[in-house]
């Protein structure tokens, strides 16, 4: 495979100086924190010292005896400097003779694999041969859902034999009930589908690509949506863009399009057209401002000298720039589309086997396990938890009794620090013996490490052997020390779990919880918020407030970003007991909020209500702060570090933040 020159940026920079001037951990850990901010994203070095300096000595004297100027320095230098050789993603080199006598190699660290010496850039220019084979997660779910359809329901499916014109599937994709699904499952994805509301293939192959840079920065989306409605007629710049544009509504979305107008209108010849392309997919601003805007202004006067109108002429010469960042060709979003299709056909059709597949393929896709999780309860499709008799490594389906519809069965692949090998032994021996029946005879059955003991202990899933977790817990520590488990030993008393705790235990054991919405919980005991909880609205009742009227929000933070092309917009989406509530920060709202935005697991905020037809978002114009003396257990960890006398934030769910 192709190497990768990966060298050191800005946060890293920081993290290698900090450790050489001898920066404990949680030091690094404040400074990355801060580096990872959205507030101090391109801020330099010195900005972000300043600020980690200014917080650490107002919490630690001896942050006085630190030298902030010299690691600002030493961290400059170091930006941009070589750290090592990694690979190149998907990255593979053909030649018509064995590699060895080309050039060189070393065995990577992944075993069988071996990886060239030079970066991909250098094979580039040398003009070797450089394939990128690229996989996707959503493929291994898809085959593994048609699996699950021919084991469970016995309809035997594949890519080429679904109906390419289900009607119950347009109506959900239509609706944005698309969680979990390939592509049109991100927040800016969800917002357009009701709007664009796709009703065939080519449709979904048009929103697929007009969420992206090329068309947002070349400002076409909103003249597509007019025309689309019939607000605003069809029109073209010149009559020989209408075999290129007719079928987009003389609007330019895809890459090959950009291609085509430039030989029609700019004076390009094909391979002019060919090495723009090249450059468009070159995606980076440096590229772009060394190989691409020579290319542009070329176009640009081709255009002006065969009479293209000044706007669309800008509006091509923005989408090319968009391009650059990120765009799609017409055949990639074809391909894309088609993969999309079948997950929503599968997700309308058979849910629990989706969820399934989709879980059984994780880390992919846009949500976290939980998202997931909560996004099928709420679609009526049954979750039973982990159990020692009927759980497997994979999640499963299984029919409760006297139910007609399958439930999933949490599998122990979702369990943190549990290893599959270790699954897979007591796996065997309940496979061979049957059922265990009580915490002693798991115990005897299995010669598992105190460590995996504890983590399994720590799932709650002894419950169904009458252990409780503490009581599990406790026992599975004392477990290797004991010859014989004594079966008639004294149990001891343990306080019950409240609500909140065995919601925070349950997300720290296996990344979710089956238990009450912990946001349902904070709303019922423990609200933290000088603001009457009466006010507050549920995400399932916006459909029913007015536009433009002021919204009252609270939930947990699962995704947060902050596209380039937005200009300094933040968008976060929360969730609560009954959906989502998509948030938008304007630069100003986010720089005076961005403390409780960046590191709070939950927000509470107010805004006005923006709806385009049954899409709706919230610009928030307020974050409140919760009350200093509430300790709400599903934000705060009770256990203090020996070296640090801050209690330490505990996030029940990691948000896939900023990018």
């Amino acid at each position: 495979m192709v190497a990768n020159v990966v060298t050191f940026r800005g946060k890293g920079a920081l993290r290698a100086v900090g450790k050489v001037l001898g920066a404990s951990e949680i030091l690094l850990s404040q400074m990355s924190k801060i580096a990872s901010s959205r507030y101090y994203r391109g801020a330099g070095t010195e900005n972000i010292v300043r600020a980690l300096k200014n917080d650490y000595e107002q919490q630690n004297p001896e942050g006085k005896k630190i030298s902030w100027k010299l690691w600002m320095q030493l961290s400059d230098k170091l930006h941009s400097f070589p750290r090592h050789l990694g690979i190149h993603s998907g990255g593979f080199m053909l030649a018509d003779k064995p590699l060895n006598c080309l050039l060189p190699q070393e065995p990577a660290s992944m075993p069988g694999r071996s990886v060239i010496q030079w970066s991909k850039e250098d094979i580039e220019a040398l003009g070797f041969f450089k394939i990128d084979i690229l996989s996707l997660g959503m493929l291994s779910a898809i085959q593994k859902c048609f699996d699950y359809v021919d084991f469970y329901y016995q309809q035997t499916l594949s890519l080429h034999t679904l109906p390419d014109d289900d009607k119950a599937t347009y109506q959900m994709i239509q609706k944005a009930d698309t969680v979990g699904t390939f592509q049109i499952e991100s927040r800016a994805q969800m917002s357009m589908l009701p709007r664009l509301k796709p009703a065939c293939f080519y449709d979904l192959v048009i929103e697929v690509a007009i969420i992206r840079p090329g068309p947002i920065q070349g400002k076409v989306i909103h003249p597509y949506l007019a025309r689309r409605e019939g607000l605003e007629p069809v029109t073209y710049a010149d009559e020989r863009l209408r075999p290129i544009l007719e079928r987009t509504l003389g609007i330019a979305i895809f890459q090959e399009q950009a291609m085509r107008i430039a030989i029609a209108v700019g004076n390009f010849t094909p391979g002019e057209a060919n090495e723009l392309r090249k450059k468009i997919g070159a995606w980076g601003i440096k590229d772009f401002n060394r190989d691409l805007l020579p290319l542009l202004q070329k176009l640009e006067s081709g255009m002006r000298q065969n009479g293209i109108s000044p706007e669309f002429a800008e509006q091509i010469l923005g989408q090319m720039r968009g391009f650059a960042e990120y765009g799609f060709p017409e055949s990639h979003a074809v391909s894309f589309s088609l993969i999309a299709y079948a997950s929503c056909y599968l997700k309308c059709h058979y849910p629990a086997a989706f969820y399934t597949s989709v879980l059984n393929s994780q880390p992919m896709g846009f949500y976290s396990p939980h998202a997931l999780l909560q996004s099928a309860k709420r679609e009526g499709i049954k979750i039973l938890p982990l159990s020692l008799n009927f759980s497997n490594w994979d999640h499963g389906l299984e029919k409760p009794a006297d139910e007609a519809d399958y439930a999933i069965r949490l599998g122990f692949r979702l369990v943190n620090g549990l290893p599959q090998s270790t699954v897979d032994g007591f796996l065997q021996v309940r496979s061979q013996t049957g059922p265990w029946y009580s915490f002693e005879h798991f115990v005897r059955s299995n010669r598992l490490a105190r460590d995996d003991l504890t983590v399994l202990a720590g799932t709650d899933v002894f419950n169904e052997l009458g252990r409780d977790r503490s009581d599990a817990i406790w026992q599975a520590e004392a477990a290797p020390f004991q010859p014989l488990l004594d079966d008639q030993e004294t149990p001891l008393r343990w306080k019950a779990e409240q609500s909140l705790e065995r919601i925070q235990k349950d997300f720290k054991s296996f990344k979710t919880s089956l238990a009450d919405h912990p946001v349902a919980v904070i709303k019922q005991q423990q609200w933290p918020f000088r603001v009457a909880l009466q006010r507050f609205s549920l995400s399932s009742e916006l459909t029913s407030l007015a536009p433009d009227s002021d919204v009252f929000a609270f939930g947990m933070v699962l995704v947060k970003q902050s596209p380039g092309s937005a200009k300094g917009m933040v968008f976060v989406t929360l969730e609560d007991e009954k959906g989502f509530f998509n948030l938008a920060f304007t630069p100003q709202i986010y720089t005076r909020f961005y403390r409780q935005i960046d590191h709070q697991p939950y927000l509470c905020v107010v805004g006005k209500l923006q709806r385009v037809n049954e899409s709706h978002s919230i610009l928030v114009k307020r974050v409140f702060e919760a009350d200093n003396s509430a300790r709400l257990l599903a934000m705060r960890g009770r256990h203090q570090k020996q070296d640090d006398q801050t209690v330490t934030p505990i996030e029940l769910i990691k948000p896939r933040a900023f990018h």
